[in-house]
């Protein structure tokens, strides 16, 4: 549920900021930096919890996630678009082919229980 929202905060930021002007790539950033925050929130309220760990820290922890996530999804998006593919498409693609390892990430790093 939490990815699936993330996903939709994604592709709605995305859409409306490139339907506003903005350029695919510009919009991306955006889009996924929000993406990230929701999830994050949603992620420790309901998904995992707390990890015992301080909200610093935690926030340090799942940042370093996101970074590394968002930059292989990026990457995947970008080539994608690069080939002249639909941007929506793209980052169905893109988010499909990082879920299984930032769930892992999060489960196992960022939120494990101390």
């Amino acid at each position: 549920m939490v990815g699936s929202a993330g996903f939709l905060v994604d592709a709605g930021v995305l859409m409306a900021a490139t339907g506003a002007g903005i350029g695919v790539y510009a919009a991306r950033v955006l889009s996924i930096s929000l993406a990230g925050l929701v999830t994050w929130h949603l992620n420790r309220t309901y998904t995992f919890g707390p990890s015992g760990r301080g909200k610093a820290q935690e926030g340090g922890r799942y940042a370093a996630g996101l970074l590394l996530g968002t930059s292989l999804n990026y990457a995947i998006f970008a080539a994608l678009t690069l080939t002249g593919l639909h941007p929506l498409l793209a980052l169905i693609i893109a988010s499909g082919a990082v879920m299984v390892f930032s769930y892992v990430f999060y489960r196992f790093v960022v939120f494990q229980a101390i």
